[in-house]
């Protein structure tokens, strides 16, 4: 597991890439304005001719579901999908922020004398962390999981499905 939250990784289809465009549609729900409960499919968002941006459906809140951005290359009868899993643009803004004050935190009392609430904002750049992290990875892991399971019969030989960076 890196601190970063961002994960690539490449994988290869025997299908052309309409049919993996179409089998991902049968997975993915587009888009709503107002989301009224979960839907039926796994996925939701937008599948393109070349690429997609999806999100796992899931029944609870989590703000550090990963984004995923996948682009699809056509090489002879086979496809190359290129996938890439990252926070929301609002989450790391957010988080950048919090991070920020907690560090300047710690340097002021780094710089000061000795105070019993030293560890206070070491203990919060310690939980920042980890409330970033862990939520990421686990549902990176679902996520990649579930692309796997879609495509797992069509997978190719030379295909592992390990990250690629």
């Amino acid at each position: 597991m890196r601190f970063i939250p961002y994960e690539t990784f490449r994988f290869t289809c025997d299908l052309k890439m309409e049919d993996v465009v179409s089998k991902l549609n049968d997975y993915t729900e587009p888009l709503k304005l107002f989301k009224i409960g979960v839907g039926n499919k796994v996925f939701h968002g937008q599948v393109h001719q070349d690429h997609f941006k999806i999100y796992r459906q899931i029944s609870y809140r989590n703000s550090f579901l990963p984004q995923i951005k996948g682009r699809m290359t056509q090489k002879e009868n086979k496809t190359i999908i290129d996938v890439s899993m990252k926070l929301h643009p609002f989450v790391i803004a957010f988080m950048t922020l919090w991070f920020s004050g907690l560090i300047s935190a710690c340097m002021s009392f780094f710089l000061s004398p000795w105070k019993p609430f030293f560890f206070v904002p070491i203990i919060m750049l310690i939980f920042g962390i980890l409330l970033c992290t862990l939520p990421f990875w686990y549902e990176v892991k679902k996520s990649k999981n579930e692309l796997f399971k879609i495509f797992s019969v069509y997978m190719s030989s030379e295909s592992d499905g390990n990250a690629q960076n």
